[in-house]
C-alpha cells in the first residue's frame, strides 16, 4: 500500500510540474510581466490572466481595479477601523 501511495505522489508531482511548464509557456506567449511582481508566481499569474483576459479592454487603471476588485477598501468609521477588498473581489 505504501508503494502505491508513493507511486501516486510521484505521478502527481510529475503532473504538477508538467502543468506548471504549460502555464509558463502560455504566460510567455502573452508577453506579460506579472511574474516579476514579488509573490506572484506562475500559477497565480496564470489565474490572473485567465480571469482578466486582455487588460487592453480597460480604458484606465481605475476601471481595471474596479472590475478586478484589486483596490483596497477602507470601510473605517469613527473608532471602527476596517480594511479589505472591494466588493467586486468578494463577489467572485
Amino acid at each position: 500500500m505504501r508503494r502505491d501511495l508513493l507511486a501516486d505522489v510521484c505521478r502527481l508531482d510529475r503532473q504538477i510540474k508538467d502543468y506548471e511548464a504549460e502555464m509558463r509557456d502560455a504566460l510567455a506567449a502573452t508577453r506579460n510581466t506579472l511574474t516579476a511582481l514579488p509573490g506572484l508566481g506562475t500559477v497565480l499569474a496564470a489565474k490572473v490572466i485567465g480571469h482578466v483576459g486582455d487588460v487592453g479592454r480597460f480604458p484606465t487603471v481605475c476601471h481595471f481595479v474596479s472590475d478586478t476588485g484589486s483596490a483596497p477598501l477602507d470601510g473605517s468609521s469613527g473608532a471602527t477601523y476596517i480594511t479589505g477588498s472591494t466588493r467586486a473581489a468578494t463577489a467572485r
